[in-house]
């Protein structure tokens, strides 16, 4: 008995070890025979088609625009020529020289006499004639013009060397040609006189603030600065985008500003584009995309007695994100700072949805209240819907694993665990069923793209799910276990609403009825059912593109998904650098989340979320770019490498002849 009992441990042991050998070598086989199958090649296929794709009329026409050959080259130089010689751009190189040269204090003095002023109007309207109209946001605005321009009056350098030193602009302007000189510029000769000249506009637009709000004047100051930015460096439309995005739906116009953002940007990249300081990445993904944003502008500007061009232009704007990201995100440094901007932001969503829930200020919209009595209601946060925060944030969900799993320390990893907690904590109370089921599938397919042995974590999730339902019956559990039941008047609603819009497909198949909501619900009203005569939207982004787009819509949504996809997967699988695959997969799996969501709603209808889809869409495609990039770099440096080995053995051959 004793050599038995000082055995038994020892064969527990190799036993274990047995069985996780058998395990690994299970995982690991299915692994191979996927990557080796049909699966496999499918998921890294893109460089053939790509190959193809060159040789196509579409690529060499896009090539012929954009680097030029005959008469389209000497057309963009001539362009070029003109608009670099032209006043304008002469007097916007001067205005900027003297601008970023110009000493901090300067700028300091305008502001502090600019709020001191604006703050002595204020009272004096308020206490000495009693003016009604006086507001007291004057005043705050005056006393945020002093904050502001103490560090600047204590400042000795230049605005351009400030801005440099300046944590969020150097975000903002990471890897961005031109941005870093900007930053070293000298310092231009200011005069006593030109300080003085700040201090006597300071003074003056304090006065102004009698007959006009001085936060119109911050907001001019605001616009000038900001559209002269997005046309210098359109590469900061993006990062600012990705930075303020959700926070745009308190403004009451998110829609407006974020296109009015990536317009601006667009147009600088171009401007940039014909003056050959920028080069167009354009494949098969790039085109399928552009195919569907075309198709998305006819749906709403060409389709007879039909569409919304307003709601076509919008989404077309946002589509335009995807090709911002793909050529402005040229290194992994810059693709690593956009990911960061987007979790900053996401977290402190978050933060803010918790909170919203945790102190009892969430809403019982959307929510059965006969069936979920002891849920405290639905989190929305600073978003008008609670669906609509969570598909915001399991897009963005997959890339805080990332950042966990590519942290180089215990604080990077920390912060990263922190942020991926707060938005799984924040998905949890929105209570929104699609989103969670989105957030799983994206979830597991990362862990599945870093080790094929994720396969285990199936039974795991299984039996958690289970004892879920079993253990928490009256919260958790029985919103998971209503998922599929039509006792719940969210899915009863939704299920005759598909039965509504199967038959408007029947009818419109062929173009579809359009873009927009009204085009949507006067179409809707006409085949509806009795119980559900009133709809906004199809409930599933699949059945809404069929029936706003048609068959043809659906083929090019999904064929430009299906190259994203692949091209993504092929960075994920063939890359060596595991900092660039994580970043990658990070961002692909935050596009499947957000689909897998939109088979149980439409997840489009707000704008912001549209944005953050197509922006991380390019996220992904930007990172597959830099992987080619990387490699053809490499190949012509290995070639380079070998034209002067061969070089030296010929010079040493001649030598010794």
């Amino acid at each position: 008995m004793p050599e038995t009992k000082e055995r038994r441990p020892e064969n527990d042991r190799h036993a274990k070890e047995k069985n996780e050998s058998v395990f690994g070598s299970l995982c690991d086989k299915c692994s191979e025979q996927t990557e080796n199958g049909i699966i496999g090649s499918f998921m890294t296929s893109y460089s053939d088609k790509k190959e193809k794709f060159d040789s196509s009329v579409i690529a060499a026409a896009v090539r012929h625009a954009t680097h030029g050959r005959g008469i389209v080259r000497r057309a963009k130089r001539l362009i070029a020529r003109c608009f670099e010689k032209s006043i304008f751009m002469n007097l916007a190189e001067q205005l900027k020289t003297k601008a970023l040269g110009c000493p901090a204090k300067t700028y300091g003095a305008f502001f502090a006499t600019f709020g001191i002023y604006t703050s002595l109007i204020f009272l004096i309207k308020k206490y000495a004639l009693f003016a009604t109209a006086a507001s007291f946001r004057d005043l705050f605005c005056g006393i945020a013009l002093i904050i502001l321009a103490l560090p600047l009056l204590f400042s000795t350098k230049t605005l351009s060397a400030a801005l440099g030193s300046s944590v969020l602009i150097r975000a903002l302007l990471s890897d961005v040609r031109g941005a870093s000189a900007a930053g070293r510029r000298t310092r231009t000769a200011v005069s006593g006189a030109v300080r003085s000249w700040a201090i006597i506009a300071g003074i003056a637009a304090g006065m102004l603030t009698y007959f006009i709000p001085p936060y119109i004047f911050l907001l001019a100051l605001f616009l000038v600065v900001l559209i002269s930015l997005l046309l210098a460096y359109p590469e900061s439309g993006v990062s600012l985008a990705l930075l303020t995005a959700p926070f745009l739906s308190i403004t009451g116009h998110p829609s407006a500003i974020l296109a009015a953002v990536t317009l601006l940007s667009a147009v600088g990249y171009t401007i940039k584009l014909l003056r050959g300081k920028r080069t167009m990445v354009f494949g098969p993904a790039e085109a399928a995309v552009t195919a569907f944003l075309l198709l998305t502008l006819a749906g709403g500007l060409f389709i007879p007695g039909s569409g919304d061009p307003t709601e076509a232009i919008l989404r077309a704007s946002m589509m335009l994100v995807y090709f911002l990201a793909v050529n402005t995100v040229k290194s992994r440094q810059r693709l690593a700072t956009c990911i960061r901007l987007v979790l900053i932001s996401a977290t402190l969503i978050s933060f803010t949805g918790i909170a919203q829930y945790m102190l009892g200020k969430a809403t019982y919209d959307w929510l059965d209240s006969s069936l979920f009595a002891d849920i405290a209601g639905r989190s929305t946060s600073v978003f008008s819907n609670p669906n609509t925060l969570a598909y915001f944030i399991i897009t963005v969900f997959p890339l805080s694993l990332a950042a966990f799993v590519l942290g180089s320390d215990a604080r990077s990893r920390f912060i990263a665990g922190f942020s991926a907690l707060s938005l799984l904590l924040c998905t949890v109370v929105t209570w929104s069923r699609g989103a969670w089921i989105g957030l799983a599938v994206s979830a597991f397919m990362f862990m599945l793209m870093m080790t094929p042995r994720a396969i285990a974590v199936v039974p795991a999730a299984t039996t958690a799910v289970s004892l879920a339902c079993i253990l928490l019956p009256n919260t958790l559990g029985a919103r998971i276990d209503s998922i599929i039941s039509l006792s719940d008047s969210a899915n009863y609603y939704r299920v005759r609403i598909w039965n509504g819009v199967c038959r408007i497909i029947g009818r419109y198949s062929g173009g579809g009825i359009g873009i927009g909501e009204d085009v949507f619900t006067q179409v809707y009203v006409r085949v509806a059912a009795p119980e559900v005569w009133h709809a906004s939207h199809a409930h599933s982004l699949w059945l809404q593109t069929l029936t706003e787009l048609g068959i043809a819509g659906l083929i090019v949504f999904l064929t430009a998904l299906v190259f994203i996809w692949q091209k993504s997967a092929e960075c994920v699988r063939l890359s060596t650098d595991k900092k660039l695959s994580v970043m990658c997969g990070g961002c692909i799996c935050g596009v499947i989340a957000l689909t897998i969501s939109g088979f149980f709603d439409f997840v489009w209808y707000n704008n912001t979320v549209l944005f953050v889809f197509w922006a991380v869409a390019g996220l992904a495609s930007a990172a597959a770019d830099i992987r080619l990039q990387e490699i053809k770099r490499s190949a012509a440096e290995r070639s380079a490498a070998e034209s002067n080995e061969k070089a030296a053995d010929v010079t040493v051959l001649l030598g010794r002849e």
